[in-house]
């Protein structure tokens, strides 16, 4: 969401929140090899450092925006306690 493309190892919450190649380069933890192999991917290469700037920014927009995951939440807790 701050136009920072990503390159992760695929552990724990991580794969929720990107899609690799849609919203940034996952690999196998314990592979710098390979985390290194994606990062330099995203400085060569303009038009997929574009890319997943966008999609990753659309998606956090999309399915993580905390104002109306807590406003879900809230109802959730209203709709129980009633």
């Amino acid at each position: 969401a701050m136009g920072v493309p990503v390159a992760a190892t695929a552990v724990s919450a991580i794969p929720e929140l990107i899609e690799h190649g849609s919203h940034g380069l996952l690999c196998r933890e314990r592979d710098p090899a390979a985390l290194a192999d994606n990062a330099q991917r995203l400085l060569e290469d303009e038009a997929l450092r574009a890319a997943v700037i966008r999609d990753a920014r659309a998606r956090v927009l999309e399915h993580f925006d905390n104002t109306r995951l807590v406003a879900e939440l809230a109802a959730l807790f209203r709709a129980h306690m009633a």
